[in-house]
């Protein structure tokens, strides 16, 4: 024997699942008693049975370790295979392997005399136990075999040998062939396990042969392993043959197997393992099902293995191609899973071992894809056979069994004529899109099968059934015009709707140009007329217009047609609007919390500086959470859910009617934006009640009464409210993409409803302050109009787009994507306006309209100077006094064009304030030059930037009377208060004295003095009485009773210091005497005839207090009386 014989051609001298061949006798090893009790039994009778359990090595034992040591012996073993005819193919191969033609043609196994004399034949059947199984149903066949075995027997001048190899349970089946063969069961052998020896022997051999070197240490771990697993010879195989692979892989020359790796590789299990997985992983990549149905094909319904055919295996559960097949079983052959049979009659192929079967349906039944693949044949084989689903349609197949059960494998169902028409029906009955499919299989067995059922099925007294033939007819070929001709008549005559709707649906896709004539008679026919237009609409969906029908007719079908779009989509329409306004709401209050409250601030403080107080964040808190509690839940919620609402509701109507999506259309086609910019805007108009000046003077000029300017000003707000919204929205649909994240959606939505809106109202309210024609009214007027307009604009565009956006990504739409580079344009403008907001908002304001800057420290003198803007702009400054206590100090300059305000009181010049608290915010804002104008007159120009320069001057208390009083300055005086006895009515009664000296120079210019009481405190005072003081000298140049304030707050400081508000009417006036002496006597008591509601204050000089929780320290004294003095 050649010794590169024994060498496999793949690299590894173990067969794993594959049998020995007999060329292959130098690496078979471990059987040498049994093969001499073979050879024994064999000498001694003409029968000899060799049988086992499966995977224990028969067939390698025969050919390996029997064949070459029958042939030294002169005998002629043949082996021979028993597949579709038993005495045919035996008779074939003795034929062949003895060249007897005779002996096909004859059948005579007399010819076997002549043929055994010059050489002993051995016939070996092996496999036998396929004999029981592929005869079991052929009982004739059988039985003439039998009786041809028979003769072979009974030819005693014959020398020839009949070995039988099967497993051992299809021993007892021997039975049958004890008639014609005597004593078939004298001479036997059980073939046992491999003993220990010969498992060491069947390992050691092959490696010997190939060159390869081992460890003893790994030989007897092996067999102790191999020990727990009976010592089978296949499982020998496979791993000695996984471990001389990974040798091998692992480029090692000489190859040296040890005991580190078969620890390495888990040992016995872990190899037996890997290698399943191996095979399961590389069948994996492939055409799964195709390998799972050649797999089932190879197995016998008694588990054993089949020998099959290409042709055979066609005709499984499994439709495939042969060339698919050939495929497959190339495949499996490369992986030593199938084996090649070449006979005389064909190819035909067989798993390599019969162990593999459990290990392939082991692996099969763990397959959850294949399993169904299972279940559906037989559900479908099963629901087939009883044919009452021809008559009732709930026998068939629902769309969701279709879709789970069938369309998966439907290419590999392999299903006769009569499960195809179920299949059929079912799709029909369901709607399915696989009807086409199951049409062109049904035309399998016969053209125009499907025809003539649809046919059938449009005349069934089911309306379902009707229906769903009609539907189908859309998507088969009609080349007859039968099914066209029949849908048009049930589309004009058909009593149900859903009928006539399905047929004219597939009329339309069906239409010839011989069936317009028909149709154009019908609507000709009063009672057609309604159901043709409808026929026309199916044409108009289908994208055929109907041309020869009139104008007014085709615009009638297109008006259908959209209702039936709008019908059809209502779901999808109601909850987009639900989503719509869902986010309205939630939107709206995201907006209030964020963009809201940053334009409410701004507003806050460029609008309305006399609320601006040293402790601002607390009103701006305090007054935008009445701004928030009033209008967020009354007003802007529901109005942010019905613009949702109704903007989500309006693109869908156009997603459904056009099929897809725009943004910017339906928002400036809606009503309700436009009513909700007409609501908000008269909201706006609230801020203009400390505005009406302006109104009023701009009104005088133009020559249009006030009540018709503020109309115009609503429109004009409203106006551009509603078009800017209009370009945010559409801007907003090119910078957010279709399948866009949330964040993306509000970073884009954000932008874009803060940023461009500041920009417009920057670029108009600015760009106008330049009209010097018209002074402050008009600049005063746009700048209000586009702040509306601005603020309203951001408000309903980021309620649309992100309610848009989100119900887009939630449901979906065919939105269509604009490309990249109009995204990334539209992004870039967005990103641009937000720099330039940010740019402009420093260049317009700057740090100075802030109202929490650095505090200047109060001096002898300290000036403000700056300038600022004649419509909407504030600068704040914060005033440091010149301790930690309160301080009181002057205000001199400034401009009737601008004006002072310290801690929201208007200040004029020649003021003394007096504060409670070390800190004063100041502000300064544009003042119109002349608050009631002169229609007449012309109006003066107010430059764009006003300048301005106020001097504040620290104003020092007095605790005793100045020696002199001047007129430059005020003196500041505290006096105590002395208490009178009581009134008759029992009033208290406080008095006050002053007295001081004027200059030499008084009398040059005749002047008086000004005594003007600044606070008073006095001990026990009752709530809510007036003051009255009374001023009494020798010469009394004016003498009154200055009713001025109540006391409101319970306070013991009159006015309250909580109260923004100034004291007194006017000062005393006081006449000198010679030499400039003057005097006054100042009595306080409650007044009782004066009504405490007319305690109101006009302009004078005025104070700062802060809460009533802390007063001036500007006496000890239980009750005492601040007073300013100057000479006038």
């Amino acid at each position: 024997m050649n010794e590169d014989a024994c060498q496999e051609p793949t690299g590894t001298p173990f067969k794993y699942f594959d049998h020995f061949e007999e060329h292959e006798q130098c690496l078979f090893a471990g059987r040498e008693d049994e093969i001499q009790e073979v050879l024994t039994g064999v000498a001694r009778g003409r029968t000899f049975v060799l049988y086992g359990p499966s995977g224990v090595g028969k067939t390698s034992l025969l050919l390996a370790g029997l064949f070459p040591l029958w042939r030294q012996r002169g005998f002629h073993p043949l082996r021979v295979r028993i597949l579709e005819s038993p005495v045919e193919e035996l008779c074939a191969a003795l034929a062949s392997e003895l060249q007897c033609p005779e002996l096909a043609r004859e059948k005579a196994p007399h010819l076997l005399v002549e043929l055994s004399a010059r050489q002993p034949l051995i016939i070996v059947l092996d496999q036998f136990e396929q004999f029981f199984i592929r005869f079991k149903h052929r009982p004739q066949e059988r039985e003439d075999f039998i009786a041809f075995l028979g003769r072979i027997y009974r030819e005693a001048a014959a020398n020839v040998r009949l070995v039988f190899c099967l497993q051992d349970d299809s021993y007892a089946r021997l039975e049958e062939l004890r008639a014609e063969l005597p004593d078939l069961t004298q001479h036997g052998l059980r073939l046992p396990p491999l003993t220990a020896y010969g498992a060491r022997q069947a390992i050691i051999r092959p490696l010997l042969q190939v060159g390869a070197h081992y460890d003893e240490a790994f030989v007897n771990a092996l067999v102790d392993q191999l020990a727990g697993w009976q010592l089978e010879p296949f499982v020998l195989q496979v791993v000695c043959g996984e471990l001389y692979r990974d040798s091998v892989e692992r480029r090692e020359r000489p190859v040296r197997l040890t005991r580190e790796d078969l620890e390495r590789m888990g040992g016995v299990a872990g190899i037996l393992q890997g290698h399943s997985r191996y095979l399961a992983a590389k069948l994996s990549a492939e055409r799964l099902l195709l390998f799972r149905g050649v797999l089932v094909g190879l197995i016998t319904s008694e588990h054993t293995r089949r020998t099959a055919r290409v042709e055979d295996l066609l005709a499984g559960i499994t439709r495939m191609e042969p060339g698919e097949t050939r495929e497959v079983l190339q495949r499996l052959v490369a992986r030593r899973l199938v084996r090649v049979v070449n006979r005389p009659d064909g190819t035909w192929y067989e798993l390599m071992h019969e162990k593999l079967v459990a290990i392939i349906e082991k692996w099969l039944d763990e397959d959850p894809e294949f399993t169904r693949f299972r279940m559906t044949c037989h559900l479908v084989s099963s629901l087939s056979e009883d044919t009452q689903w021809r008559a009732d349609p709930h026998w068939l197949l629902t769309a969701e069994q279709l879709a789970e059960r069938v369309d998966p494998w439907k290419e590999r169902l392999r299903l006769g004529e009569e499960a195809t028409e179920f299949i059929l029906r079912s799709s029909l009955h369901a709607h399915a899109d696989t009807i086409a499919y199951w049409a062109s299989r049904h035309d399998e067995f016969g053209p125009g099968r499907t025809t003539e059922l649809l046919l059938k099925l449009l005349e069934h007294p089911d309306p379902a059934v009707r229906v769903g033939a009609a539907l189908a007819c859309a998507r088969l070929e009609d080349g007859s015009g039968r099914l066209t001709t029949r849908c048009l008549k049930l589309a004009l005559e058909a009593p149900d709707k859903e009928t006539r709707r399905a047929a004219g649906s597939s009329f339309a896709r069906l239409m010839r140009p011989e069936d317009a004539a028909t149709l154009q008679r019908a609507l000709t026919v009063p009672e057609q007329r309604v159901r043709a237009l409808e026929v026309m609409a199916d044409l108009d969906e289908a994208g055929r217009s109907f041309r020869a029908a009139p104008a007014r007719e085709r615009l009638r079908a297109r008006l259908i047609v959209r209702r039936r779009r709008v019908e059809r989509n209502q779901p999808l329409i109601q909850r987009r609007a639900a989503i719509g306004a869902l986010t309205g709401a939630k939107m709206t209050l995201v907006w209030v919390l964020t963009i809201g409250l940053a334009l409410m601030f701004v507003l806050f403080i460029t609008v309305y500086p006399q609320q601006v107080t040293l402790h601002w964040y607390r009103d701006f808190l305090r007054n935008s959470f009445g701004v928030v509690l009033v209008l967020v839940p009354f007003v802007l919620v529901p109005i942010g859910m019905l613009i949702g609402w109704r903007v989500a509701r309006r693109t869908a109507i156009l997603l459904a009617l056009h099929g897809h999506e725009h943004w910017g259309y339906p928002t400036f086609r809606s009503g309700t934006i436009m009513l909700s910019s007409v609501l908000l805007s008269c909201l706006g108009l609230l801020f203009l009640v400390e505005r009406s000046a302006v109104v009023d003077a701009l009104s005088l000029r133009v020559g249009v009464p006030s009540w018709l300017l503020l109309p115009l000003i609503v429109l004009a707000s409203s106006f551009g409210a509603w078009m800017l919204t209009w370009l945010l929205v559409a801007l907003a649909s090119h910078c957010i993409p279709e399948k866009a994240r949330a964040p993306i959606i509000y970073l884009w939505a954000f932008l874009g409803s803060a940023c461009l809106p500041i920009a417009f109202e920057m670029f108009l309210s600015r760009s106008i302050l330049w009209a010097g024609s018209w002074d402050r009214d008009l600049p005063a007027l746009v700048s209000f109009v586009a702040a509306v307009s601005s603020v309203i604009a951001s408000f309903q565009s980021f309620v649309v787009t992100c309610a848009l956006a989100v119900a887009r990504k939630r449901l979906g739409a065919d939105q269509p994507s604009p490309r990249r580079f109009a995204i990334r344009l539209a992004r870039v403008g967005l990103v641009l306006t937000a720099l330039l907001v940010v740019g402009s908002s420093i260049f317009f304001w700057g740090a100075d309209t802030l109202p929490f800057r650095l505090p200047l420290v109060l001096g002898q003198e300290l000036s403000l100077e700056g300038a600022v803007w004649k419509v909407r702009d504030t600068d704040y400054f914060t005033i440091q006094g010149p301790g930690s206590e309160s301080f009181a100090m002057s205000v001199q300059g400034g401009d009737v064009r601008t004006r002072l305000l310290l801690d929201g009181i208007d200040v004029t010049e020649g003021s003394i304030l007096v504060s409670a608290r070390p800190r004063v915010l100041a502000a300064i804002t544009p003042e119109p030059p002349n608050p009631d104008p002169d229609p007449d007159s012309p109006a003066p120009e107010l430059p764009p930037r006003v300048r301005y320069h106020y001097g504040l001057a620290e104003e020092p208390i007095q605790w005793s009377a100045p020696e002199r009083v001047d007129g430059q300055h005020w003196t500041l005086l505290s006096l105590p208060l002395y208490s009178l006895p009581s009134t008759p009515l029992g009033d208290a009664q406080w008095q006050a004295r002053v007295e001081s000296v004027l200059p030499p120079d008084w009398r040059k210019e005749g002047a008086v003095v000004l005594v003007h009481p600044v606070l008073l405190h006095l001990s026990g005072m009752e709530k809510g009485r007036c003051l009255g003081v009374f001023g009494s000298s020798d010469r009394v140049s004016g003498f009154m009773n200055a009713l001025v304030i109540r006391n409101r707050d319970d306070s013991a400081l009159v006015p309250p210091p909580n109260s923004q508000a100034e004291l007194f009417l006017d000062a005393f006036r006081v006449a000198p005497g010679p030499g400039g002496h003057w005097s006054l006597s100042m009595t306080v008591s409650p007044s009782r005839d004066v009504d405490p509601q007319q305690c109101v204050p006009v302009r004078g000089l005025s104070m700062v207090m802060e809460d009533g929780r802390k007063e001036p320290r500007l006496s000890g004294d239980t009750s005492w009386m601040l007073v300013a003095m100057k000479m006038y």
